[in-house]
């Protein structure tokens, strides 16, 4: 679809260097040499691609020191907000270093955490800074529940839903969740208070 036209399509390729991306419009920002500021990255190009609405070029762009960082984040700012919103996740993990607000963050992170599990805690401390605490539940609730081995979020709902910070979503969510991960953790991170509800 990308070769065929479809800039969507292209904006959507993942970033790694192969055939295919070479080959397709954007391939400058996509590619290794200009994500790591390489001297091999060609500049023109890459800014070029930005100025086409090329999300992923922006962001490569930022840093490799424009000229004018204030013109270009007013380019790469409503690229990947709306690449963002229709599921393009690095053009949400763009949205970090930019100086969109907290709204727009919020919409970034939870994008990432859906696409790939990423960021959802900082979505729901996000959710709760808001007042937002039944958002903020859910978005752990899915960190706990889909990230292996992620002991720290299923703690601080169990401890949340004891407190009364989150909404408990069934009666007896926090005990079963405090009675599943304390067995868990190293011996060591309890007796540091590190997660005090796993305390004897």
């Amino acid at each position: 679809n990308c070769l065929a036209g479809d800039k969507p399509s292209c904006r959507a390729l993942p970033s790694y260097e192969s055939n295919l991306t070479f080959a397709a419009p954007g391939a400058a920002g996509r590619s290794e040499a200009c994500r790591t500021a390489a001297p091999e990255c060609d500049h023109a190009t890459l800014q070029r691609e930005c100025a086409e609405g090329f999300g992923a070029s922006c962001h490569a762009w930022r840093f490799l020191g424009p000229p004018d960082l204030d013109a270009l984040e007013a380019r790469e700012l409503p690229i990947v907000v709306e690449g963002c919103r229709d599921g393009l996740i690095d053009e949400c993990k763009a949205l970090e270093v930019t100086k969109a607000g907290d709204a727009t963050r919020i919409i970034a992170y939870e994008q990432v955490c859906k696409l790939t599990h990423d960021q959802c805690a900082m979505v729901a401390h996000a959710y709760q800074r808001a007042g937002a605490s039944a958002r903020a539940r859910d978005m752990l609730e899915r960190t706990c529940q889909y990230v292996a081995d992620e002991l720290a979020a299923c703690l601080e709902l169990a401890d949340g839903y004891r407190t009364g910070k989150y909404p408990e979503p069934v009666p007896g969510r926090g005990t079963a969740l405090r009675d599943w991960a304390c067995p868990r953790l190293p011996k060591v991170v309890i007796e540091g208070n590190t997660f005090p509800i796993c305390k004897p």
